[in-house]
């Protein structure tokens, strides 16, 4: 049992995830709370969502920073973990984050890991998808979360520290946004685009774009 300074509570945000909640929240058991905050989903998610934990919140959908924030406030310990309701924390992860936490944090308050993304039937491990790094455990004093919608982030206080790409750590499976979004989805999209630039995910050929940054990582890095 870790002490009290340690304790980790499990944040997850939810909409219409019936499908895959119960793989992410079978995923946290080995956290000392699991928090999740449905958007009064319409499909199975908040009653899947009671099998796994108690703490089962709804709450009307407010965008993706703000429902983050919402959350947080919820949590009793002083460790948050972020994981989105079509994700799953690998064992690899689990271990690397209980070794961490044996040994002692120190002065760091946030850790940043790699996830790999499931996408058009294959585990992405080239191009910009891999390794996506993403800051997901942050002491809940120290951060909060900020970006521009629908691209949330935890922004922190202090030092970071970055767990090294391994086979399986935070696992995705893509698939579309269950809440109000742009008609297009384009992870790093510039706020400003030179006249008559159209990227192809706007044309509706995100795989198109997937396949293009694979490529070209297997050519750079074979």
């Amino acid at each position: 049992m870790r002490p009290d300074h340690l304790k980790i509570s499990a944040c997850v945000t939810a909409g219409n995830e019936e499908d895959k909640i119960a793989a992410c929240l079978a995923s946290l058991t080995w956290c000392d709370e699991v928090i999740v905050v449905d958007s009064f989903s319409t499909d199975r998610t908040f009653e899947i969502s009671r099998q796994y934990t108690p703490h089962v919140y709804q709450h009307a959908w407010e965008g993706y920073i703000a429902q983050k924030n919402y959350i947080r406030t919820l949590a009793r310990y002083p460790w948050i973990l972020f994981v989105d309701a079509d994700e799953v924390v690998s064992d690899e992860l689990r271990q690397e984050i209980e070794a961490e936490f044996a040994r002692g944090p120190g002065e760091i308050v946030a850790y940043q890991f790699p996830r790999m993304v499931y996408y058009l039937g294959k585990w992405i491990r080239h191009g910009e998808w891999y390794p996506d790094i993403k800051l997901r455990l942050f002491l809940k004093d120290r951060g909060h979360s900020a970006g521009e919608e629908p691209h949330d982030r935890v922004v922190v206080d202090g030092p970071i520290k970055t767990f090294p790409p391994a086979p399986f750590h935070l696992r995705r499976c893509h698939r579309p946004p269950q809440h109000p979004q742009p008609l297009f989805h384009d992870f790093r999209r510039p706020k400003i685009r030179p006249r008559g630039k159209v990227p192809l995910a706007r044309l509706g050929f995100p795989p198109a774009v997937a396949v293009v940054q694979v490529a070209l990582h297997q050519a750079r890095y074979p």
